[in-house]
């Protein structure tokens, strides 16, 4: 979204929201939640909530079962991971260091 300060000519661009990968992958699929909640088992509204953006007070983090499903249905593209801010999930596994 733009908004525009004091001086006419200068306009600032407020960055998108953070979103859960979810969102991104629906929309690179054109797949609506409802389609993607039947796909899953559980309602178009529970969906729309795992795709708001990280800090909404509405957004919500799916239990294991749907996090199962969303894994399998997604064919391994979204993980448990991706349900959580970029800064509490830290690099990919395949990041360059090893695990022990």
């Amino acid at each position: 979204m733009a908004t525009m300060d004091a001086n006419p000519k200068a306009m600032v661009v407020e960055p998108r929201p953070v979103r859960p990968a979810l969102d991104d992958w629906m929309v690179k699929n054109r797949i609506t939640n409802e389609r993607f909640a039947e796909a899953v088992g559980v309602s178009r509204e529970a969906v729309r909530k795992w795709r708001l953006p990280f800090g909404d007070i509405n957004r919500l983090t799916p239990g294991k079962s749907s996090m199962e499903k969303i894994h399998a249905v997604t064919q391994r593209m979204i993980t448990p991971a991706d349900f959580y801010p970029p800064e509490l999930s830290g690099p990919p596994a395949d990041a360059g260091e090893a695990r022990p």
